[in-house]
């Protein structure tokens, strides 16, 4: 159990990394944003800096919504974190994405209001 904890730690740190970049490259304006893009609850990256919080099903969606992650750098450590995924306008894609998160939260407070 002890190495299981261990691994998850390094696989959250790298991860971490992972978000930072796609900060300081713009693709996201912030944590709370790789949240809202992944369809993670707030929360879940102060999850994952404690080590806790990361489930087979958050490393599919990640994988999803960000498919230059390298899999093999984040798990083993090996190659480089990003891979080019071809014709990809990860811009485009992000503010899709925004749009959609915008529209649902709209028709969720319309929903409350019944």
């Amino acid at each position: 159990m002890r190495t299981y904890c261990i691994i998850m730690e390094i696989v959250s740190e790298r991860l971490m990394t992972f978000v930072d970049y796609l900060i300081d490259s713009g693709r996201v304006k912030n944590g709370f944003a790789f949240e809202q893009a992944c369809g993670f609850y707030r929360g879940f990256l102060t999850n994952l800096k404690r080590g806790t919080g990361l489930t087979d099903s958050h490393m599919v969606k990640i994988s999803e919504i960000f498919p230059e992650l390298d899999f093999d750098w984040l798990i083993k450590g090996e190659s480089s974190m990003t891979r080019k995924a071809p014709g990809v306008d990860y811009k485009k894609a992000y503010e899709a994405s925004m749009e959609q998160i915008t529209a649902l939260n709209e028709i969720i407070k319309e929903l409350e209001k019944e």
